[in-house]
Order: structure tokens, then sequence, then C-alpha cells
């Protein structure tokens, strides 16, 4: 794998105070997520709207390799403020389940999951930390939406998970860049069209902003709608514990928190690999959706329909990459 930290470091040294790459990654991600927590659900809205259909159709891929009746134990990696489980208990899946353990890097967004917890009917702990931090305990299924692209050393964390998981361990994980597809040609030239759609009904300031650093990326970033003093929250709090020692623009944080989704082509989560770094587990199952680059709920009725039909026939080369695993030994 090429080195991680080969696109945060020039940033480092334009805007950091004396402190190592990985430290600098853990502070801005730590404070980021803070003032994330206070507007995820908003600023992400269309993936409580857009992912229960991919939940329930990893959750069908996994339901027949599980043993029915089952009190099924879940780890939650990278919980945020609760979506992961909250879809996967609403799936299929979700009647087998007994027990969650939320665990993320961030006390606020956990909290903000305990909160959301008392609705789900199930055991649930938290932890605050990365897997490295667990005891050595068994979980049936391990979830991670939306975290594998923030991961630096995605060898090293993928072996954390196996020791957590038993013979027939399930793994899901979805909501990451589709390393393998992202320079497809196919799906290029669907989010070209998509983008002359947005430009013919967007503003004109943002038509400029669609044509700059990774389209993609910041056309969900605008059409989300974060806050406007979102970005400056981060800096304000990055600045106030001495991390920073000048603002970091929106591209700056978004490179430095979504580390494998860097601007170049070559960006994303492989799933070729993944097979090689899962050598203990068998794959269930790959799905991939976003076949214009966007979710389903944030695209116009035609483009939405050929999104449906996209994702029914198996087409591999969407934005977005999901899969389900199953621990061999």
């Amino acid at each position: 794998m090429s080195d991680p930290w080969a696109a945060i470091r020039p940033i480092l040294e334009q805007h950091g105070t004396s402190t190592s790459v990985e430290e600098f990654h853990r502070q801005v991600n730590l404070h980021f997520h803070a003032v994330e927590s206070r507007v995820y659900d908003t600023v992400h809205r269309e993936m409580w709207d857009s992912l229960p259909a991919q939940f329930q159709l990893l959750a069908q891929d996994v339901l027949p390799l599980v043993p029915p009746a089952r009190d099924l134990r879940v780890l939650d990696i990278g919980c945020g403020t609760g979506l992961s489980t909250d879809l996967l208990l609403k799936s299929t899946l979700g009647p087998l389940i007994s027990d969650v353990c939320l665990l993320d890097t961030s006390k606020e967004m956990l909290n903000r999951a305990l909160a959301r917890s008392t609705t789900w009917g199930v055991r649930v702990e938290s932890r605050i930390g990365i897997v490295s931090d667990l005891p050595i305990e068994q979980y049936d299924i391990v979830i991670a939406c939306s975290v594998l692209h923030h991961i630096p050393f995605l060898a090293d964390f993928l072996v954390e998970i196996a020791s957590r998981q038993g013979h027939g361990g399930v793994l899901l994980h979805l909501q990451d860049p589709n390393g393998d597809y992202l320079s497809d040609p196919q799906f290029l030239d669907r989010c070209e069209e998509l983008r002359r759609v947005d430009e013919a009904n967007v503003p004109s300031k943002t038509t400029k902003l669609l044509r700059r650093w990774n389209p993609i990326r910041l056309a969900n970033r605008i059409l989300s709608g974060p806050p406007p003093d979102y970005i400056a929250a981060v800096n304000q709090s990055l600045t106030d514990a001495g991390i920073l020692r000048a603002p970091l623009s929106e591209e700056q944080i978004w490179t430095i928190t979504d580390i494998h989704d860097a601007p170049d082509q070559s960006a994303g989560i492989s799933l070729r690999e993944m097979r090689e770094w899962l050598d203990s587990y068998d794959i269930i199952s790959a799905r991939s959706y976003g076949f214009f680059g966007r979710l389903a709920s944030r695209l116009p009725e035609s483009f939405a329909r050929r999104e449906i039909a996209l994702r029914e026939g198996g087409a591999p080369n969407g934005h977005f990459l999901g899969a389900a695993w199953r621990k061999k030994n």
C-alpha cells in the first residue's frame, strides 16, 4: 500500500504545529467529528434515506448462513450517531441480534448513538477508542459503515477485526469509495451525464464548485447542505487546542479525514486488496451502488430509476462499495 500520510504531510507543514503526522491526523479527526456530531444526521440525511436498501440487501445475503433463533453479538465500529446499528436492526437480521457494542473515537458521536439506542430493544454497551483497544471478545457480526476510507493502515485494522471473530463470524462494510471502479469509463460517463443535468439546474457559483477538485464529493457536500459555519467551527476548535497555526480549507479537511478518498482516481477501497487482506474470510457478496456518483435519494427521479435497475442487476461499477464476508477459521 502507498504511504497513507503522503497527502497529509504538506498540509501539516503548512498549517499545523510541531506534532507528528499520526497525531495531526488523529487530532483533526477528533475535533472534526466532535463538531460534525452536532449536524451529522442533517448533513448526511441522504444516508438515512438511501442506505436502508443496502443494509437489507447485505442482510439477505448473510441470513442463510446465520443459525436461526440465535442471539447475535454485534460490534459497530465507528458507530457515529448510531446509523449502522439502527439500520441493521431494521433489516431481516434485526430479530436475531441481542447485544450491540458501539465503538467510536468521538465521545460526542458515541453519546448521540447511546441516546438513539434507547429505542432499539437490545443490550447496548459503548466504548471510546479503536478496535485494538477492545478485549479479545467474539462478535458474531462486525459492521463498519463509512469507516474503511478513514483508516490509514487497513491491513492492520482488518487483522484486529479478525482476532475478534470466530468461525462463521460475519463482517459487513459499506459506504466506502469503490476503488476498483472510480476510473471506470461507464461510471465516469454516468457521472458526467448527471453533472450536465446539475449544471442546467443549479446557480452558476455552484456549477463552478462542481468542476473543482473531487467533483463527486463536492457535489454531495453541496447538495447535503452543511451549515455555513461548519468548517469554521472545526478550524476554531483545532486552533483553540493548539493543533493549527493557520486554518484548513474544506478540501484539506476531507483529505485528512477521508484518507483513502484523495483526489487521484486510484483512491478508494479496493475489493481486490480486501480479498488479500481478509484471507481468513470468504466473501459472501459484493454490492456496489451510487452508479451516478451519488446516493439514490439525491438523484433526479429518472436517474433514481436507473440507479435501482443497475443495483438490482448487480452492476459492480458504482461509486460506493459494500460487501459481506464470513470467517473460515
